[in-house]
Parts: structure tokens; C-alpha cells; sequence
């Protein structure tokens, strides 16, 4: 994310919560426009304001995703530093209610609730209200409830903090052992934005497969994991736990031939899969974490990822390029011309004849892990040094990357064949 964007991804990001709150008639599709507009801009490497003339009042040209509406608000906050839209909402509903529905496990109808019937609009109303239970009682809100709430607030378990990859990697990958570990458990997967190679993460989406009649035993043991601080809650086939980090993780348990579909759902980015929902849906059909079903509710696919996107008539997308962006254009009429092989990057790495300057990744087999760690970490810091992994090594650099904290714009495989000339070019000309 470039830095100069983040008050415009704020300005989204508040709209959709406010739009949750009022609930009119629209809003649902409001809501995933808002949040749909902050993903697409959070991904972008450049200002916004390079997007926009304002001479014209228009954007130069048309931005994928953003719809007319959000171009709007867009120009005028980057004229004003303010949103007409914003300002009569929040005119309506406190600004301490979205602090509120930023505490993990109250959400906007609760927050809501809480403000029709007790006025509760900051958090320091809500912990004076949390020690009256039978108030609480009268809309349904229980000791259990209760109890977390007060813990999230006490131990600051919010649903918009964010931390950085490389510094939560250890965990993460410390968390997926002690899964492999648990008896009858076939495979275990991180989704989400660790899985597309994004800088900082919000919580972990943990993924594992096993046969039903395993279910209920794996789930007792994964509670029981020393890396738990807390358990918020445990259904049949979810869990979600707070790690002693505060980071939250969200299990889901399904069965080995729905892998596929659950990894799909669960990596995102949200944008992306807005987009993916309504390709399915305008043929009748429906996609989920389940499985992709035709219109007679009939299991098309669920166990290869890319075969669900191969069957909505899709290239398949690599984890990290799903930004919400053009990919799916692209991928749509079979040009997707982001890398996912070695062989074009090789080829313009020999134009320019400076292999020396790109770092590649090597397998276990060539160098000691930790030598490659160690090398990417000194060389990585600078900004224009760039990498490529061969595709055998494409699970090995993805982790090596996050460790090391490695930028998406310094790794070839993730660019264009554009950007990567681009890339190599500036480097050539820095050399001469």
C-alpha cells in the first residue's frame, strides 16, 4: 500500500461500517462496493491522486472495480480532505460506534442494539454497561458474551489491528506443526493474506482436512494448543482462538475433497472473490467454502482450486495475484500474462544481461535453508533488489519472502511482463 493512499482507504473503510449500521434498502451492495473500493486502493503501488485529473474532475482513465460513485467521493476527498456522504451519516450514527464494532465479537447489530436501547456510543459506555448483565439480558446478551467482550476490551482484541508478516511468521508456522502434529489430521493449509504474499496480516485463516468421523477429536485437540491465549468460541467444524500474540485464528475443519473450494474461498482478497461470486451467479450458480454448485444445486467442483476456476470459464489465478484488480478481466479471456513460470523472467533477465542483480531462490537441496534466509535478509532491504523463485519452489520462497519481509514489487513472479522489463530496465540504467 502506498502511504499517501490511507486516508481514501479510510474513508471506505468507515463508509462500510456506517452503511452495516443504517441497513437501508441498497446498503448490502453499498457495503461491498465501499469495502471492495478501500481493498483495490490498499493494493495499489502509486497514489491515487495519479489516477485522477483534476482539471477535469474525472478520473484519466477507468480503474477496475471503482465504480462512478466511489470515483466521485474519491475526487472530492482528495480535493477537500472531507465526504459529504460521510459527514450526514456520521451526523446520524455516533463515531463511537464504529470504535465499538471494532472489539472482536461485537458486531454492528449488537452495537446497534446497544445504542437504541441503553444511548451506549463509546467504548467506556459499553464497559460500565457489561457490569449490569441483567440489562444486557433484555437484548439477549449473555454471560458468555459478556465475559469475551470484556476480555477483548481488556486485552485490546480488535477486529482491525494488523501485524506485520515477518514478525508473526515464527508463529504462524509454529502453528501449522502442532496441527501436522494431531492425530488423523491429512493436511493443514494457511490461507488468507499470508497465503497472498501480503506485507501484514489481520488474523490467521487456518485450514485442515480429515475425515468426519475425526472431526470432533481433532477439534478437542486443537483447542488444547500451549499457543492459545484464549478461545473465543467452537462449533462443529470452526474454532476461532486469540494466539498469545493477540492475533485471532480461525480454524475450519472439511472433509479432504473440498479443499479446493475452501482454499479459494478463504485466501480473498474480499474484492476478488466479490467478483468470482458474481460470475457464478450469473450463470445460476453458486460458489462457497464447500464447493462450486450448478443451478440444480449439483456439486461441479470442490477439490482443485484450479479447476473451480478453470470451470467458470477462468485462467487460474495464483494466490498472489487476487488483488480485486484487472486479474479477473485478464483471466477471462485467457491473457492473464502475470508470471507464474521462470521462463520469461529468464528471458528478459538475459536482455539486459544483469542476472547478478536478481537474487534466485534456491531449493533445500542447493543451499541450507537458513543461508538463504540469511542472504535475502541482507540484500532485501534494499528496496530495488529483486527476486524470482522457480516454480518447484514456489511454497519455499512464499514463506522465505514473508519471513524476510519482501515487498510484492521487488518479486519478479508477482509482476508483469511489463513491470518486470521495467523493473530490470531501471536497474540497467542505475548500473550505467
Amino acid at each position: 500500500m502506498h502511504i499517501e493512499n490511507s486516508g481514501v482507504i479510510n474513508l471506505f473503510n468507515t463508509l462500510a461500517k456506517l452503511f452495516t449500521l443504517r441497513n437501508a434498502k441498497n446498503d448490502f451492495f453499498r457495503v461491498r462496493s465501499s469495502q471492495n473500493t478501500a481493498q483495490i486502493i490498499e493494493n495499489m503501488q502509486e497514489p491515487i491522486k495519479n489516477f485522477v485529473d483534476f482539471n477535469t474532475n474525472k478520473f484519466k482513465s477507468k480503474v477496475s472495480g471503482i465504480g462512478k460513485a466511489s470515483e466521485e467521493k474519491i475526487i472530492e476527498f482528495l480535493q477537500t480532505g472531507n465526504c459529504k456522504e460521510l459527514n450526514d451519516l456520521l451526523e446520524i450514527y455516533p463515531a463511537g460506534l464504529l470504535d465499538m464494532m471494532d472489539i472482536k465479537g461485537l458486531g454492528p447489530k449488537k452495537a446497534w442494539l446497544l445504542y437504541e436501547k441503553f444511548e451506549v456510543d463509546n467504548i467506556e459506555k459499553l464497559k460500565q454497561i457489561l457490569d449490569q448483565p441483567n440489562k444486557l439480558a433484555e437484548i439477549s446478551i449473555k454471560e458468555k458474551t459478556i465475559a469475551n467482550l470484556k476480555e477483548a476490551i481488556e486485552q485490546e482484541f480488535t477486529n482491525k489491528k494488523r501485524h506485520n508478516i515477518s514478525e508473526i511468521y515464527d508463529e504462524i508456522i509454529e502453528l501449522q506443526k502442532e496441527c501436522e502434529k494431531i492425530n488423523n489430521v491429512l493436511e493443514v493449509q494457511i490461507a488468507g493474506s499470508f497465503r497472498r504474499l501480503e506485507s501484514t496480516i489481520g488474523d490467521i485463516d487456518i485450514i485442515i482436512t480429515c475425515t468426519k468421523n475425526d472431526r470432533d477429536e481433532i477439534r478437542e485437540n486443537y483447542k488444547k494448543i500451549r499457543l492459545f491465549k484464549k478461545i473465543i468460541n467452537s462449533g462443529e467444524t470452526k474454532v476461532t482462538a486469540i494466539a498469545n500474540s493477540s492475533i485471532g485464528i480461525d480454524l475450519r475443519l472439511i472433509e479432504p475433497n473440498q479443499i479446493g473450494a475452501c482454499l479459494q474461498y478463504f485466501t480473498g482478497n474480499r474484492a476478488h472473490n466479490i467478483k468470482i461470486r458474481q460470475i457464478a451467479k450469473d450463470r445460476n450458480w453458486k460458489i462457497n467454502e464447500y464447493g462450486l454448485f450448478n443451478e440444480n444445486d449439483e456439486l461441479v467442483e470442490s477439490e482443485s482450486e484450479e479447476k473451480i476456476y478453470n470451470k467458470l470459464g477462468l485462467q487460474f489465478v495464483p494466490p498472489t495475484l487476487r488483488s480485486g484488480g484487472e486479474e479477473i478481466e485478464k483471466a477471462k479471456s485467457n491473457q492473464l500474462n502475470f508470471v507464474t513460470t521462470e521462463d520469461i523472467i529468464k528471458n528478459e533477465i538475459d536482455k539486459f544481461k544483469i542476472p547478478a542483480k536478481v537474487y534466485i531462490i534456491q531449493n533445500n537441496k542447493t543451499q541450507a535453508l537458513e543461508k538463504t534466509i540469511s542472504q535475502v535478509n541482507a540484500i532485501g532491504k534494499n528496496t530495488k533488489q529483486l527476486f524470482y523463485f522457480n516454480k518447484d519452489n514456489t511454497e519455499l520462497a512464499i514463506k522465505i519472502f514473508q519471513k524476510c519481509n519482501i515487498q510484492k514489487k521487488q518479486i519478479l513472479n508477482c509482476l508483469t511482463k511489463q513491470k518486470i522489463h521495467k523493473a530490470l530496465e531501471e536497474i540497467n540504467a542505475s548500473n550505467n
